[in-house]
């Protein structure tokens, strides 16, 4: 039975797999190109393809490599609130990055994970959010921490028995009790901060956005290597968030 079960999970992974390749590609792409990136055979590949073409989701071009399809447009509507998101957001984070020096991250708790609005990077640079690495990480990041604060306890207790936690690194909490704990205190002190334990080396702090209502909609992040973390205050990097959030907040 298990076996039986595997099959079509993987076929849906795999098509997945495919159609996030085509979302990041400026240029249409070749089934030989796409079979040795998603590391699977030409022919498994073409037989992808050939749903994919008849439902619409790709296209071809006269050159026969492959492109996302007309069908996509019908969800269009479905995405305009997260495009209006991100249009706001990015002014703020790209503001907050030049005054902290500090990468800077917007998230939003979805389907019990964290899914990134917008990110502007360390340098300056708009980050691509078509790979979003950090879904699973609620636990072990600052801001997944701030966006399970706001739920209430009995919604947490019920989001921490229907999901995993993965051991990021060393410092990684896993704990659903004492994840509890923390998201008490982050939501008494109004923010969170985590230090190396999503990723080696790395801190980040965190803030939760308010809608006009005051329901927490997202959370605005920064975050640094842990070896220059330490020169800013934490006084300093909570005052740039806070008025950040601020004028972030004045636009939603």
């Amino acid at each position: 039975m298990k076996n039986e079960n595997r099959q079509p999970i993987q076929v849906v992974d795999r098509t997945l797999d495919l159609l996030e390749l085509l979302s990041v590609e400026n240029e249409p792409v070749s089934t030989t190109v796409l079979a040795g990136k998603l590391g699977i055979s030409v022919q498994s590949t073409n037989n992808l393809l050939r749903v994919l073409y008849r439902r619409g989701y790709v296209s071809q071009d006269p050159s026969r490599r492959y492109r996302l399809g007309p069908q996509f447009c019908i969800f269009g509507n479905s995405t305009v609130r997260w495009e209006n998101l991100r249009k706001k957001m990015e002014p703020i984070l790209q503001e907050l990055n030049t005054r902290s020096g500090f990468g800077a991250f917007a998230g939003v708790l979805e389907n019990d994970r964290l899914y990134c609005c917008a990110h502007i990077l360390s340098n300056g640079e708009k980050a691509p959010l078509t790979q979003q690495s950090w879904t699973d990480e609620l636990h072990s990041t600052a801001g997944g921490r701030v966006l399970l604060a706001a739920l209430s306890p009995e919604d947490r207790k019920k989001l921490f028995a229907r999901t995993t936690r993965r051991q990021m690194t060393g410092k990684t909490i896993l704990d659903s009790e004492e994840l509890e704990t923390i998201c008490r205190n982050v939501k008494k002190a109004g923010y969170a901060e985590v230090k190396e334990e999503s990723r080696a080396g790395v801190c980040s702090i965190a803030v939760p956005i308010h809608n006009s209502s005051g329901v927490v909609i997202a959370e605005l992040g920064i975050y640094g290597a842990a070896a220059i973390w330490e020169k800013t205050s934490g006084k300093q990097k909570l005052e740039m968030l806070q008025n950040s959030r601020k004028n972030l907040e004045n636009l939603l």
